[in-house]
């Protein structure tokens, strides 16, 4: 049980990762499409 509650931790700690850099990379086209 306490594997899986730490891969579940893991997996989310990722998904959210994902998601910042995908912002990041939308803010960083916009940015170079407005130079």
């Amino acid at each position: 049980m306490q594997i899986y509650i730490s891969s579940y931790f893991v997996i989310q700690l990722i998904r959210k990762w994902y998601e910042t850099a995908d912002l990041l990379f939308v803010v960083l086209k916009i940015f170079k499409a407005d130079c």
